[in-house]
């Protein structure tokens, strides 16, 4: 029994690979540099597209590029028509969006409790300063928890296709 082990893992391994699809990728590039991010199919992408003077905001999962456009999500997009794409930089934009949501749920339970209470003046001039300063915070932690690239400064997208020969 353990001299089939070997030929029939070896077995099954290459007929996994014969059914496996091969890959594509997405680089974020800058010309003479090396690629600042790369996504493989099925990561999370958000970018901005113009469509004539609008310009919007779209995010979904890459699917698969070619030469000319992007499909991510259930949407196709023309390559010529991204003006800029962002990536959040780890935990920094979920806690920023948690001090925020604490920011108006803290004056909120504050004043109800005075007001159940019969509790004068209902907003102290600390709570007003807990909850700016807490909206602040996370408002600073949101914005710069998420890196922009815009194509204007020279940044573009670049494909690669293990499907082709």
């Amino acid at each position: 029994m353990k001299s089939l082990t070997l030929p029939l893992s070896l077995l099954f391994f290459l007929l996994s690979t014969l059914f496996a699809d091969a890959q594509q990728y997405l680089y974020l590039k800058k010309k003479g540099e090396t690629p600042a991010y790369r996504w493989s199919q099925g990561d999370f992408l958000e970018i901005k597209v113009r469509n004539g003077d609008e310009e919007f905001w779209l995010s979904g999962d890459f699917v698969r590029a070619d030469s000319n456009r992007i499909v991510f999500g259930t949407k196709i997009v023309r390559k010529e028509n991204i003006v800029a794409l962002r990536l959040d930089r780890g935990l920094m934009p979920f806690f920023g969006k948690a001090a925020m949501a604490g920011a108006t749920l803290f004056p909120a339970i504050i004043i109800f409790n005075a007001a159940i209470n019969g509790d004068r003046p209902i907003i102290r001039p600390l709570t007003v300063y807990v909850s700016l300063g807490a909206i602040v915070t996370g408002y600073a932690l949101h914005h710069f928890g998420i890196r922009r690239f815009y194509f204007k400064d020279g940044w573009y997208l670049e494909h690669i296709d293990f499907n082709q020969e």
